[in-house]
């Protein structure tokens, strides 16, 4: 039989002393510096890479290249030359913008 007694207040003490489990241990402030830090590596990277995130994928340099040649296609038949325009002096009306000849 041992004649010494151990208490368990000295027994957790000399357990934290072997193991030196406070080593590993990282306090709040560095808990929410890393946090920062992390969150403006992610915010710089966002401003630099994120806006690409959101816009459609061009089909071409120019993306809407195809839409314009649809439109020139549709409204082709509606425009009319600058050689065919008249101007005369005969004064039609006038609009809230300005005056209609003839």
């Amino acid at each position: 039989m041992p004649s010494e007694i151990i208490s368990p207040q000295s027994k957790n003490e000399s357990f934290v002393e072997e193991c030196h489990c406070n080593a590993n241990y990282m306090t709040p402030w560095a808990t929410v510096i890393a946090m920062l830090a992390l969150y403006l590596l992610l915010l710089f990277w966002f401003c630099k890479h994120g806006k690409k995130l959101c816009l459609p994928a061009p089909d071409s340099i120019y993306p809407y290249k195809r839409r314009l040649r649809y439109l020139k296609r549709v409204l082709d038949p509606l425009l009319v030359d600058d050689m065919f325009i008249e101007l005369t002096d005969n004064k039609l009306g006038q609009g809230s913008v300005g005056f209609v000849f003839k």
